[in-house]
Formats: C-alpha cells, structure tokens, sequence
C-alpha cells in the first residue's frame, strides 16, 4: 500500500470537504477540520484522518445534526453549560471555552484580591 504524504493545510482541506459533502455547515465542518488537523500534526493519528468515515457515518445515520449550533450558557459565577443540540463535541468545546476562560478568570481575580 502506497502511503501519501499531506501538509497540514491539505489535511484540514480533506477534513473540512469530508464534512460538507455530507451535510455539515461549515462551523462544524471547521470545528472538526481543526481538530483532525491538531491530532495529525501532533502524531494521535487515531483522533486524525482515521476519524472521518466515523464522522460521515454519524452525519449519514443522523446520530448527529451536522447543522446544529451550540448555546453557551453561565448558569452561575462557577458554571457553564453548553448544549449542542446534537452537533459535533469539538465546535461544542469550542463554543464554550472562551466562556469558561473568562469564568475561570473572573473567579481567580475575585479570589486573590
């Protein structure tokens, strides 16, 4: 078997296209080309590439909502929730963590001043 070498700009291409092609909008389809393209680029070959056709088969079966957009939410000072409403868990983390860095951060500078 002939092994092909991608630059990371073709592996977040491949991801990306994978995706829209088969139904996901393209903040999803970007959530997960980032994260296939971390994972690739730092040698977890098992969370890259090799993850797609599980992805397309979740799009295809409608395990999941290639469309759908998170709401973040702070329920408390100490709290956040994030509900996908079925998208894919990386734009969900991404969605929500600027959120909780803030948190984080607000409760830090409460704490030590």
């Amino acid at each position: 078997m002939a092994t092909t070498a991608l630059t990371l700009d073709e592996i977040y291409a491949l991801a990306h296209d994978a995706m829209t092609a088969n139904g996901c909008n393209d903040e999803n389809a970007s959530a997960l080309a980032d994260i296939v393209t971390r994972a690739e680029r730092d040698g977890s070959h098992s969370h890259g590439l090799f993850r797609i056709p599980g992805y397309v088969k979740a799009l295809r079966s409608g395990k999941v909502d290639g469309k759908a957009s998170p709401t973040v939410t702070r329920v408390t000072p100490a709290v956040i929730r994030c509900e996908g409403h079925g998208c894919f868990a990386p734009l969900a983390q991404a969605s929500a963590l600027p959120v909780l860095a803030e948190a984080a951060s607000e409760l830090v500078w409460r704490r030590f001043r």
